[in-house]
């Protein structure tokens, strides 16, 4: 059975609505009159997939990202409803505060209200549905949506709140305002616009009587077609001048004796043994974003440590990992320590650190 993308849920509280105002015609027009209503965020969070049950409903931005963070909204419906009349346009609005680089896109989904912004996580999100909108974006501007289609359908099945997923696309990373961000006032918010209520059918008036068909207009005569052209006489084909000799074909100079045979070289020396029974083991760390990580390697029994090293996996830039250690504990083991540079904090970096050993026989 499909889920219902517009649960009915109590109300929360929030924030007032901001403004319920019905504006009256203008005795000069006759447009019908029209309700705003700016409508109660109830809830903002967004969820890390790097970090799926970890919580962000207190933060005071929604962070988006890529395949990696993206955010959620729900607001109340419940003043909406007992608006008469009907929806002529409806904005979803937010306030993009900070952007990493120039491209990506932010899309606005479908998604369910039922979830809390203080328990909302990765392994716990609501289900995502189509995209609404999606729209380019820069940093420190406002950037709006049109989603009147999908906030009618929410108040024609009487839901009490909706709900918004944001996802990135095309390398998208930004910040968004949260209603938690006391000092800028830059919340997400979702205007309603109303028309006036609709006035009863007034009666179809009877049929006027079909008018005469006028008579058809007569048909032009054809215009003689004009004489065909003679065809001109085709000319002469000039003569094919003849082919020129073919030059005679050089001689083949004779092949040179080969030369005599070389004396062979004496045998090198007897190279020193090789490894005898050698190969490599790897030790490896669970890709997270643990900051600090130290990972071994150790040969099976009846074999020692020939030599060993490192390597890092699961991470976006090499160069935000630092090596703290690489060397042989012991006749058998080899050992490797890395951590994540403390400056690159603006996304949980995940990564994993493996160690390997050269081992042989004894």
């Amino acid at each position: 059975m499909k889920k219902n993308k517009f649960p009915m849920i109590p109300q929360a509280s929030h924030h007032a609505i901001h403004s319920l105002a019905l504006i009256s015609s203008l005795a000069a027009l006759t447009l019908a009159p029209a309700a705003f209503a700016d409508v109660t965020l109830l809830g903002d969070s967004f969820v890390s997939l790097s970090s799926p049950t970890k919580n962000f409903g207190k933060q005071t931005t929604i962070h988006v990202v890529q395949s990696m963070r993206e955010g959620y909204l729900k607001f109340d419906l419940n003043a909406s409803s007992s608006v008469p009349g009907t929806i002529t346009h409806a904005t979803l609005r937010v306030y993009v505060s900070q952007k990493k680089g120039l491209g990506g896109n932010l899309n606005i989904h479908e998604t369910t209200a039922d979830w809390n912004e203080l328990q909302i996580t990765a392994s716990a999100a609501p289900v995502v549905g189509d995209v609404i909108g999606s729209a380019n974006s820069t940093s420190n501007n406002w950037v709006e949506f049109d989603v009147t289609n999908y906030v009618s359908e929410a108040l024609a099945a009487n839901s009490k709140a909706i709900g918004f997923a944001l996802r990135g696309s095309n390398g998208l990373n930004i910040k968004i305002d949260s209603k938690e961000n006391k000092t800028t006032g830059h919340e997400p918010t979702l205007d309603i616009v109303w028309g006036g209520a609709v006035g009863a059918a007034g009666q179809v008036g009877a049929t006027g009587a079909a008018g005469p068909i006028g008579p058809t207009g007569a048909v032009g005569p054809i215009g003689p077609i004009g004489p065909i052209g003679t065809t001109g006489p085709i000319g002469p084909i000039g003569p094919i001048g003849p082919i020129g000799p073919i030059g005679p074909i050089g001689p083949i100079g004779p092949i040179g004796p080969i030369g005599p045979t070389g004396a062979v070289g004496p045998v090198g020396a007897t190279g020193a043994a090789g490894l005898i029974g050698w190969e490599r083991v790897v030790g490896a760390s669970s890709p997270d974003n643990e900051s600090d990580k130290s990972v071994t390697a150790s040969c099976p029994e009846g074999k020692q440590i020939v030599s060993g090293g490192y390597a890092t996996l699961n991470v976006s830039d090499v160069a935000k990992i630092i090596i703290t250690s690489s060397y042989p504990s012991s006749d058998t083991t080899w050992i490797a320590s890395g951590k994540l540079r403390t400056q690159d904090n603006m996304v949980d970096e995940s990564f994993s650190l493996q160690a390997y050993a050269i081992c042989a026989d004894q």
